[in-house]
Order: structure tokens, then sequence, then C-alpha cells
């Protein structure tokens, strides 16, 4: 008869892989997070499942997170503030900043009167209206000269850029003249490998919409960038490694990239799905 075993996979730095249980996943010490629609060859496995692990993310009801599809200004501010919010506590009880910085005191949203919501789409009774006051509190995000947020709207590369940087507290250059307002925050994630080229043009795109699963990526990548230093970030540590056993060699290669291994050479590719091939 036919065994199958049913693995999800763990501890993220390590990929330490364990399986379930009874059909259910371990808990405690090892416990798994994942979702059903990213496998471990989906190019931003890493850093979804670091974001599921430390709670940011929590996907839908039904156990996946739909990396593939875009993510809304709305949803874009909800998860930034929460990725952050540990290092804003922290500032404001003076435990947090190194290298000389000083801590902050950041005014609180929950008094019993909060102000009033400075954009015009921003419905009272809209889900996200907390979070795009608090971000707006913080100088996150500042909406459009037409005094619009459109939190439905799809995230630029540029907007995301913006918002992430600035919840991180990076110290982004000002706009000089004749630049557009986007430029210093696309100029500096790219200097720090904190976005990749759009899949259609394979370039930076400061217009291309982000999926989840981009997002996901910008803000792990900027975490670990700041947690290291403001070193640049390292991509390939999202990928996978091949260990070749007869001739002894590894190569690092993204995750969704496919492998053929032959006796004395081996074949990495990307597929194009478009085509099929």
């Amino acid at each position: 008869s036919l065994l199958t075993v049913r693995f999800a996979h763990c501890h993220v730095d390590e990929l330490l892989c364990v399986p379930e249980r009874n059909g259910k996943p371990r808990t405690g010490l090892g416990a798994c997070f994942f979702f059903d629609d990213v496998l471990e060859t989906h190019r931003y496995y890493i850093p979804i499942a670091a974001l599921k692990e430390q709670k940011v993310i929590t996907g839908y009801e039904d156990k996946t997170f739909h990396p593939d599809e875009p993510i809304t200004r709305a949803e874009a501010v909800a998860l930034v503030l929460r990725a952050t919010e540990g290092m804003r506590a922290n500032v404001n009880n003076g435990t947090g900043g190194s290298g000389g910085e000083t801590a902050v005191s950041i005014p609180d949203s929950t008094s019993l009167t909060p102000p009033a919501i400075p954009y015009t789409d921003v419905p009272a009774d809209a889900w996200f209206v907390n979070n795009v006051r608090r971000a707006t509190e913080l100088s996150i995000v500042s909406g459009y000269p037409d005094k619009t947020f459109r939190p439905l709207q799809e995230v630029s590369a540029t907007e995301a850029a913006k918002i992430t940087l600035s919840a991180y507290g990076f110290p982004v250059r000002t706009v000089q003249q004749g630049e557009q307002w986007w430029e210093p925050f696309f100029e500096f994630a790219e200097s720090k490998n904190l976005l990749d080229p759009a899949a259609e043009t394979n370039e930076l795109a400061p217009a291309h919409p982000l999926t989840r699963g981009e997002f996901a990526a910008l803000l792990y990548r900027t975490a670990t960038v700041k947690n290291e230093n403001g070193a640049p970030y390292d991509i390939t540590r999202e990928w996978l490694t091949f260990t070749h056993d007869i001739n002894y060699y590894e190569l690092k290669y993204p995750r969704d990239w496919k492998v053929f291994r032959g006796t004395n050479h081996v074949a990495m590719w990307l597929s194009d799905s478009e085509k099929d091939q």
C-alpha cells in the first residue's frame, strides 16, 4: 500500500520540516505555519512564512493567502502598522533605538474622541478607518492632493516603498527640485534590494501594482535591513540550495525556478507561465 505523509514547513531560517500528527499540525515548540496556496517553491515563501509566524499576516479562513493577487492601499497600511507595532512600543517605552537615536513620544490614537479622518473617501465605519487615521498621525501616509486616500486602490511599488520606509523610520533623503515625490523612496528601496523587477518587463517599475506576496517580501526585507543596521538585503537568503551529490558542489537558485540534474551537469531555468514552457 502507498503511505502518504503530509509535511508542513516550519522554522523559517532552517526550513525544518515536521509531519502532522493525526492530521493535525503540531503545536508549541516547532509549531507549523503555512498556507495551502504558498508552497515551498513559491517565490516569496520565506517572507510569507516569516510574517505568518510573527502574526503580521493571517490569511483567509480557508488557509490561503492569495499571494499573487493585488494588495490595496488599505490592506498595505494595516500590514505595515502590524509589522512595526513592537518597534513603536519600544520607542515609546524608551527601550528602542541604537547608535545615538533618541526615543520619541508618539501620540496615542485610542482616545475617547479620535481626531476626524482627513480624507473624504474613508467612511467612519470602514474596517480600515483606524488604521488610516493612525498611519496619518505617524506621517506614514498623507493621501492625495484632492483630500482622498483611495483605500481600495491597488498600491504601487512607489507608494508601498514610501509607506514601508516611513513606518520603519529610514532616513530617506529629501526630494530635489525637478524630482517626483517618490524618487528618493524608490532610490533607497532599490539600493537596499527591497523590491523585485516587475515580471512583465523584468525591470523595476515605479507604477507596478504590488501583489500580496510582493508586499510581504517588501515588509520582510525592510525589517531585515533595519535589524541588520542598514546593510543591503541579500536576496539569495530566500533561495533554495541545490547540492550535487556526485560532483559535490552547491548552487543557489530562486524558488520558482525549475531544476534538471544530470550525471555531470545541471540545468536551471524560469518557466514562461504564459507560454506554458
